[in-house]
């Protein structure tokens, strides 16, 4: 349970919840306005994957989120990453980003295909090359993209996950902060259910 008494002990000293999940929370860091830090449950997170194949690997890319720390303990199964702390809803030409955003989600669930992705949005070829490295890393890595197909697949297998809390903003681009989740999730411990019974006499509780 280390890490939950370290999401506790947080919240208790004044760093404000952000966001929590089933598996991780997001907390204010109090050092940064521009930094969260992520506290994760479970080093099975498929977001660990995210982060060694995708986001470490194209640290430059601006379609990731910025990583600044990682730490992880085996032996209690928990991990701390200090990150970029981004925004719920986009800046600027909203309509134009929300429908970028939504064109994103189309092509990884390959109902539009790369030349529709390029004609939907309103990126420039750099931007466009950059979107579309992270977009083919995740669709490769991709077991599940459909819920009904699930049986078909182990329990563990990655399932695409993208509802719009795992989709972030800086200032106007999308950023997938979180593409997967289990294929089955009955087996997980929420983290979120443990919140709403351990943190709810808290003052920053969301």
């Amino acid at each position: 349970m280390t890490a939950h008494n370290i999401i506790r002990t947080m919240v208790n000293r004044g760093n404000t919840l952000l966001g929590i999940g089933c598996y991780s929370a997001a907390l204010a860091s109090r050092v940064s306005e521009e930094k969260a830090i992520k506290i994760g449950t479970d080093l099975e997170d498929p977001w660990l994957d995210y982060y060694n194949f995708i986001i470490k690997k194209f640290p430059n890319n601006d379609f990731t989120p910025k990583v600044y720390s990682f730490h992880w303990d085996s032996d209690s199964n928990y991990y701390v990453c200090t990150m970029e702390r981004l925004s719920a809803t986009p800046s600027g030409d909203v309509e134009t980003a929300k429908n970028n955003a939504w064109a994103i989600k189309q092509f990884l669930r390959h109902e539009i295909c790369l030349d529709e992705l390029w004609y939907t949005t309103d990126y420039d070829d750099l931007e466009f090359a950059q979107l579309k490295e992270v977009l083919l890393h995740v669709m490769k890595m991709t077991d599940v993209v459909d819920v009904d197909d699930r049986d078909e697949y182990p329990e563990d297998a990655r399932r695409l996950d993208l509802h719009d809390g795992n989709i972030m903003w800086r200032h106007d681009l999308p950023i997938i902060i979180d593409p997967w989740c289990h294929n089955e999730m009955e087996g997980v411990q929420d983290l979120s259910m443990w919140a709403d019974d351990h943190l709810k006499d808290s003052p920053l509780h969301w």
